[in-house]
Formats: C-alpha cells, sequence, structure tokens
C-alpha cells in the first residue's frame, strides 16, 4: 500500500508509523495538509502534493492531525473515501465531523459512560456566574489545549478568574476536580483494547500527561474495564482511540477524556509495545 500519513514529518510518532509501514512493506510519505494544493477548472479537479495527484499517488490516508486546515483535511478524507481509498477514520469522510470534548462528553452519557461533572461556555459573565455556586478546587480548561497545555487547577475563585483572565480563546470548560487514586492511558485499536499504562503526575504538579513530565508504567486491565474503554471509542468510532480513565479514591472509574488521535510514544517505551506496527497492520488489512 502507498499510505500517506496526514501529519507534521517531525512529530515522532509520525515519523514510527512511516518507519513501521515501510518495514512492512508499504511506502509511506507524512505530509501535513498546508504542503498540498488544490487545483479546480473546467477540465477537473485535482489535489496535489509537490506536483503529484494524491489519488495517483496514494493508496490511503491516515489522519495524524486536522488542525489548522480542518476544512481542507476533512475535504481529503472525503475525496480518498469517494475514490474507494482506506481513510482513517472512516468517520471524517462519513459522518458530520464535530471536534467538541463537551460533545464526547454527551455522546458517552448518552452510551451511560461516567464522565466528570462539566461546565462548556463562551460567555465569561456566565462562567464566572457559576464560580458562587462552585466546589472547590476546580479545573479550568481551554477546549482548544491538548497534551496537558492550558489546563489549570483553580483553588479558590481568585485562582479561576486569574486562569480564565489569561485565556484568550474561548469557550473554556469548568470540570470537577476528581481524587484519583490511579489514572490510566488505554490505546483502543480497532475497537479493541491494545493496551494499557498507569500515569502518575511529575511532583508539584497534578497534571498526568507524559509530554509534561509524568511517569508510566504497564497497567493490566480487568474485563469490565477493558469494555468500558472500548465501548468509550466505539461510541465516538474512533479507530484509533486514547482513553484517559480515573479510578478515584472513593471507588469510581470515570472517563476523563478520548482522544482520536492519541501521542503513544511514551507508552511505548514504558510498555515496549510496538504501537506503530500494530496500527500500520491494522490500517492495511481493514
Amino acid at each position: 500500500m502507498r499510505l500517506l500519513i496526514l501529519g507534521h514529518p517531525d512529530f515522532v510518532e509520525h515519523k514510527r508509523l512511516a518507519s513501521e509501514a515501510r518495514l512492512a512493506g508499504h511506502a509511506a510519505t507524512v505530509s501535513p495538509v498546508e504542503q498540498m494544493a488544490f487545483e479546480f477548472s473546467k477540465s477537473g479537479f485535482a489535489a496535489t502534493l509537490a506536483g503529484r495527484d494524491l489519488l495517483d499517488s496514494f493508496d490511503g490516508l491516515l489522519f495524524r492531525s486536522l488542525f489548522p486546515h480542518v476544512s481542507e483535511s476533512l475535504f481529503l478524507a472525503e475525496l480518498f473515501h469517494r475514490s474507494g481509498r482506506r481513510v482513517m477514520d472512516r468517520t471524517l469522510a462519513t459522518d458530520v465531523y464535530i471536534q467538541s470534548k463537551t460533545y464526547s462528553a454527551w455522546k458517552l452519557l448518552l452510551a451511560g459512560l461516567p464522565v466528570p461533572y462539566g461546565l462548556q461556555t463562551s460567555s465569561p459573565t456566565e462562567i464566572r456566574n457559576r464560580l458562587d455556586r462552585t466546589s472547590w478546587p476546580i479545573v479550568v480548561k481551554s477546549v482548544h489545549g491538548s497534551r496537558g497545555e492550558r489546563v489549570h487547577l483553580a483553588r479558590n475563585r481568585s485562582e479561576a478568574e486569574a486562569s480564565l483572565a489569561s485565556e484568550t480563546e474561548w469557550p473554556c470548560l469548568l470540570q470537577e476536580k476528581l481524587e484519583i487514586k490511579k489514572e490510566y492511558r488505554v490505546l483502543v485499536l480497532g475497537f479493541r483494547v491494545l493496551g494499557a499504562i498507569s500515569k502518575k503526575a511529575p511532583a508539584g504538579d497534578f497534571r498526568r500527561n507524559l509530554s509534561l513530565g509524568g511517569r508510566a508504567e504497564p497497567a493490566s486491565l480487568s474485563t469490565e474495564t477493558s469494555e468500558m474503554c472500548e465501548l468509550a471509542a466505539g461510541t465516538l468510532r474512533y479507530e484509533f482511540a486514547g482513553v484517559d480513565l480515573a479510578e478515584t479514591e472513593d471507588g469510581r472509574q470515570v472517563i476523563l477524556e478520548v482522544n482520536r488521535t492519541p501521542g503513544f510514544a511514551g507508552f511505548e517505551a514504558a510498555t515496549g509495545m510496538n504501537v506503530a506496527h500494530e496500527v500500520i497492520n491494522y490500517f492495511t488489512s481493514s
């Protein structure tokens, strides 16, 4: 298969995917959408990369990033899908695309899955009014953040106000601060659990993201927990998902977030699992 990986060529996960694809006998190119051109005229339409027609050059499109050119990325997904080529996720070509933490939480709730309390709004006045009825501490997030960035712990109203004032992009999200006993990152591929790690926060931080210095070690999951994570990925129809799952001090299991294009370099380092190989094998055989 001639594989186009949509993302930045310098990201370690993208390099790993391309390397494993080539080891498996496939051709692989990593490129962001901004390096592509779209040409339309009376004679037809073409999407090109370095002057080459994408549909003539590639058999499959593997998404690792859509931002900041979401419309063009979704256009590529439909273009490849309509021509009978493999796209992952397929739903990027077939379903309405909604990138929203709140939408994801709503879908998970409809499926009967537990999520933390949250409030999202684009109104600074509305969110500040809610602070009077807030139980402290609380987490303040930008909905545009990722990998633990733009996530703040507020222990009181003044800290929450300061966090909100630092945000230049709205909407923002207030989220329940859980008393977490253990936190897991579970990779789900093809709607089946691939593996799991437990995450520990670096000293002085409440965030457990590996990209921020968190530590990880391999973890085992119960059948019930695995099924919960598989249901979460299936509900959102993410073919390759990173499910962040918390076990609280009072014994609850709560799904914190489900990521569509999860990082996995830290996961590979902690477990020794060749995640990139598994992703390429799934992509090319399904």
